[in-house]
């Protein structure tokens, strides 16, 4: 990283080696799709390329931090310090969650009926760069959300999007609707809108800026999506 971090900062990086790592690793390899991620040290050199990335973009788009081709010794040398500098992650994560995640024997103890626990995680994540946001409107959207763990996740996805202007996609029930529409918008931030936390976005189909409430968003598409999206968008 390009900078030691806080505690704080730590877990918030843990929580984006434990969520991500679990929809890219373990989800997304458990329902045989395809994935470009063929190994854990595959795994370990994305997110520690991401999260560089995120520290100095600036530094990554002049290729200051670029991670070069080696042989596979130097790899797997660099991949091992990326799994202690995450395993250091991970151990904030479990000391305040008591949740953990094993990449090598592909578990994780995080279950969808883990209601305080995802909505602590989401509540540390949200607070982080939200404009404005309260518990009460959070609880209200983790249980309108049929995939709990998703929620964190996408909260994570909705922070990238915000700071390097990607599009995201997810399912959208309009109120008085019975049906879903699928909407791509890129994300601005996340308030209070009366009451009840709402996602500012520009709608790709509109071609406006509007709110999406986030009780309301189900659905979203979040395999693969920070590698292609937060490099093509600074670009080189």
């Amino acid at each position: 990283m390009a900078k030691n971090l806080t505690k704080e900062e730590q877990l918030q990086k843990g929580l984006e080696v434990l969520l991500l790592g679990r929809e890219w690793y373990l989800k997304e390899k458990s329902k045989n799709q395809h994935n470009e991620l063929l190994n854990v040290g595959d795994l370990y050199t994305r997110l520690d390329e991401i999260h560089q990335i995120d520290a100095s973009p600036e530094a990554w788009k002049n290729g200051d931090l670029e991670i070069k081709e080696e042989d596979p010794e130097k790899k797997t040398s660099e991949q091992e310090v990326f799994r202690k500098r995450f395993s250091n992650y991970l151990n904030e994560v479990e000391k305040q969650f008591q949740v953990s995640i094993f990449f090598q024997s592909k578990t994780c103890n995080l279950e969808e009926t883990d209601l305080s626990k995802i909505f602590a995680m989401s509540a540390m994540i949200l607070k982080s760069y939200a404009h404005s946001t309260s518990d009460d409107a959070l609880q209200i959207v983790l249980k309108n959300w049929n995939d709990k763990i998703a929620l964190p996740t996408f909260l994570i996805a909705v922070r990238y999007a915000i700071k390097f202007n990607f599009v995201l996609e997810f399912q959208y029930k309009k109120l008085m609707s019975f049906r879903s529409e699928s909407r791509r918008v890129y994300p601005r931030d996340i308030t209070l809108i009366d009451g009840n936390l709402g996602l500012i976005a520009y709608d790709t189909r509109d071609k406006l800026t509007k709110s999406f409430l986030l009780s309301r968003i189900q659905k979203p598409k979040l395999f693969n999506l920070f590698w292609k999206a937060v490099t093509a968008s600074i670009g080189p």
